[in-house]
């Protein structure tokens, strides 16, 4: 098995691409499901408004499937997915714990969102000692970054959508602006434009209490979701945040001149509206550059280092090259047998296949098991490492 992750962001994909990519919770359960344990020993799914990423310990002939599987109801298909195996995938996920993927460098709410992911994984029976090793690891590692690069706590892409729409309405003072969600994107939209000093702050939410409750913290005003058109009627300015299917906001809705600053994804604004004489629709796409994750060489550095660390305990520590030979010897030879039986039954439903596959896998994993942790307790080269090699017809190395 090796350590896999294949991703989707906004350096690849414009926002209605990854509008299409997005995933609701139960599709991402259901995506889950899928993958473990048929096509994959363990897995998470990192889907947000910048990106859709699997990680996964999976045979690398699993990756083509995977990728299949990832973009299903997609139309037209998204460009290919970025490929990373092995310490390559470890300081992906390190990189993005860091914020030095992110759309706003530092950011920090790529750090819950990771933690929700590996939560969600380990609820349906995906996840598993080395995603949970691995998460625990990129959070530690994404926090030692980011105090090593000094980035602020409050970075974040909904402080980003804040200060561009007061560049865009030449100042936010006194201004009545509208958030729409309440979740972690919304409050930190709230509180910033509470620092700006607008005249009035309205708050718009599914559950009308958390917006009320927010409300009194900062001095706004609160409305449920179905009020919206109430909620917005005199505002000169939207941030909408808000996880929706469908659109929130139509034409109709609006009272010009108004601009929105849509981050939703899917998104929350017809786009219709921009037909509008005195409407401005903006989104993620429009929020200016930060700055270059190439100005962070010191980061680069730990994060190498602690890669490194991760995958040398994943694949053994004492005897890794006897072990790993022996496992890809192993593992080859699952994999050939499983094809020829595959083969040999002919035409079968997803189901039989997947059952079938399990199967092989799992008899994979309990013969190397002894071996394997063995193995893990023996120096390099020892004379009952060689022999433990040997017995399992693996050369000599």
């Amino acid at each position: 098995m090796e350590l896999l992750a294949l991703a989707w962001d906004y350096h690849q994909l414009g926002y209605a691409a990854r509008a299409q990519l997005a995933r609701t919770p139960a599709a991402l359960t259901e995506l889950l499901t899928g993958l473990v344990p048929g096509r994959a020993a363990e897995a998470l799914v990192l889907s947000t408004c910048n990106r859709l990423e699997l990680y996964a310990l999976a045979p690398p002939s699993a990756a083509d499937r995977l990728e299949q599987l990832l973009v299903v109801g997609c139309s037209p298909p998204p460009v290919p997915a970025q490929r990373f195996a092995g310490a390559a995938a470890v300081i992906r996920i390190f990189r993005l714990a860091a914020g030095l993927e992110s759309q706003v460098i530092g950011e920090t709410a790529i750090l819950e969102q990771l933690q929700d992911a590996y939560r969600l994984a380990r609820r349906v029976g995906a996840g598993g000692p080395v995603m949970n090793a691995l998460l625990q690891r990129a959070v530690r590692v994404g926090r030692r970054c980011r105090a090593l690069a000094g980035f602020s706590p409050d970075r974040s892409v909904a402080r980003a959508a804040v200060m561009l729409l007061g560049e865009r309405l030449g100042g936010l003072a006194g201004r009545t602006v509208a958030v729409i969600g309440c979740g972690a994107s919304g409050q930190q939209a709230a509180r910033a434009l509470q620092e700006q000093a607008v005249g009035r702050l309205v708050l718009v939410n599914r559950n009308r209490a958390r917006a009320e409750a927010l409300a009194r913290q900062l001095g706004g005003v609160a409305y449920r979701l179905d009020e919206i058109a109430l909620a917005v009627r005199m505002s000169e300015g939207i941030i909408s945040t808000s996880w929706s299917t469908g659109y929130l906001l139509h034409p109709e809705q609006l009272s010009p001149p108004v601009t929105l600053v849509d981050l939703a994804v899917p998104p929350n604004v017809n786009p219709a509206v921009r037909a509008l004489p005195g409407v401005t629709l903006l989104t993620l796409d429009d929020l200016p550059s930060s700055a270059s994750a190439d100005q962070f060489p010191e980061v680069d550095a730990l994060i190498l280092v602690e890669a490194a660390a991760f995958e040398h305990w994943r694949t053994g520590t004492a005897a890794t090259p006897t072990l790993r030979h022996l496992r890809r010897h192993i593992e080859a030879i699952g994999e050939a047998e499983l094809a020829r039986a595959l083969r040999r039954l002919g035409t079968i439903d997803e189901r039989q296949r997947q059952v079938i596959t399990q199967l092989v896998h799992r008899l994979v994993q309990k013969v190397l098991h002894p071996p394997s942790v063995r193995l893990r307790a023996l120096a390099e080269h020892s004379p009952e490492a060689i022999l433990i090699a040997r017995a399992f017809g693996v050369a000599e190395r």
